[in-house]
């Protein structure tokens, strides 16, 4: 049998796909997508926007007002130190967006080597990158990608039996999505002998989140989001129609004749919309609107960033 050898030589073939260092050109890439991305975004999401002010709120030390709103709290506190440091809301949001996004590549590359081996490795990797969902969810300041990044570390650790880091990763996503605690009782729930260890730091996750809102002064209730959806058809309606570019967006954008059922059908109390881009329907959609919905009266500052931004806020007449 040969002996092993007494110095460290350097492998001379390329890092496997799988290995940071082989992702490290995709996730460049990737990161690099979400941040030109965000730079032609022309207003964050619905969700986004509550994030932001919430983020915010951290950052001044404002905790009873940051705790307030419907949402989970760990977004915000994820953004709330480069806000904190005089990066703006929005731009904290896609570096952190980014940032995730780039690095759920590795967690899911060796989660997907470990189940089917490299071929099954690379695949997911490519899939992930080619989706355009993703990029647009970190331009538009939505909490996903740093929830996806601990859900795919927490799937990961599942495949070694590390039922503490599984849990931990499930807690912590539990605080930026609700839907993180599914990740600890999923497997709980398959290997109960030996994953109900899971479910242990995703109790004191809830409870933690709980007792903060409980201090804040909101009640001992860490879903508060629910009663929210609950309660919101009671709530005035707004037909969102300012996302990204046609040309890169296509979901968030439709013909003047889809926007007028869209809104004929929903009834919205609010309109919001583009009246100004490079393949915008408003000229034919401004007659039939403008007809049912005069031009909201908005704080002159909010004003001023709407019309540079070309978007219209309506309300009906």
């Amino acid at each position: 049998m040969a002996s092993p050898p007494t110095t460290y030589q350097e492998d001379p073939r390329p890092a496997p796909a799988g290995t940071p260092l082989g992702l490290l050109p995709l996730a460049t890439a990737l990161a690099a997508w979400c941040l030109v991305l965000a730079r032609r975004s022309p207003v964050p999401s619905e969700d986004g926007v509550s994030y932001l002010w919430m983020a915010e709120r951290f950052a001044a030390g404002e905790l009873v007002a940051a705790t307030g709103p419907v949402f989970p709290p760990g977004y915000p506190l994820l953004l709330a130190p480069l806000v904190a440091a005089g990066l703006a809301p929005a731009g904290a949001a896609h570096v952190v967006g980014a940032l995730a996004l780039a690095a759920t590549l590795w967690p899911l590359a060796r989660l997907a080597e470990s189940l089917g081996g490299r071929t099954a490795a690379r695949a997911a990797v490519w899939l992930f990158v080619a989706l355009p969902l993703l990029p647009r969810l970190a331009a538009e300041c939505y909490s996903e990608p740093p929830f996806l990044l601990l859900m795919a570390h927490g799937a990961l650790a599942a495949t070694r039996q590390r039922w503490g880091v599984v849990g931990l990763c499930a807690a912590a996503a539990f605080w930026i999505r609700p839907e993180g605690s599914l990740l600890a009782a999923s497997y709980a729930l398959a290997a109960p002998r030996s994953a109900w260890r899971t479910l242990l730091p995703v109790g004191a996750g809830v409870l933690a989140l709980a007792a903060l809102r409980a201090l804040s002064g909101h009640g001992f209730d860490p879903l508060p989001i629910h009663g929210f959806h609950q309660q919101r058809d009671d709530l005035p309606r707004v037909a969102w129609f300012a996302g990204q570019a046609p040309t890169r967006m296509a979901p968030r954008h439709h013909t003047a004749a889809q926007m007028q059922a869209i809104v004929a059908a929903a009834q919205p109390a609010f309109v919001v919309v583009r009246t100004r881009s490079s393949r915008s329907a408003w000229p034919e959609l401004a007659p039939w609107l403008t007809a049912r919905f005069a031009a909201a009266e908005l704080p002159p500052e909010l004003a001023a960033a709407a019309a540079a931004r070309g978007v219209g806020v309506f309300a009906r007449r």
